[in-house]
């Protein structure tokens, strides 16, 4: 829910997440189709609504793959 707060908003949301079913969920309840392709070892499923989110490990995900960050 506070993903759904900070889009409502207009932020631009990244996470990262180990269940891939647990990111599917996420975009069938807000409604979006997500883009999917690789960053290094992860699956990255981007919306151009300015939701980002990796799947897999968490401690693969590198500051290159994730961009800048404002707050975390």
């Amino acid at each position: 829910l506070d993903i759904d707060w900070l889009l409502s908003r207009g932020h631009q949301v990244s996470g990262a997440e180990l269940s891939g079913l647990a990111v599917t969920q996420l975009f069938h309840r807000l409604g979006l189709t997500p883009a999917v392709d690789r960053a290094g070892g992860l699956a990255r499923h981007k919306r151009r609504a300015g939701l980002t989110v990796f799947v897999g490990d968490i401690f693969e995900l590198t500051t290159e793959a994730l961009g800048p960050v404002d707050a975390a």
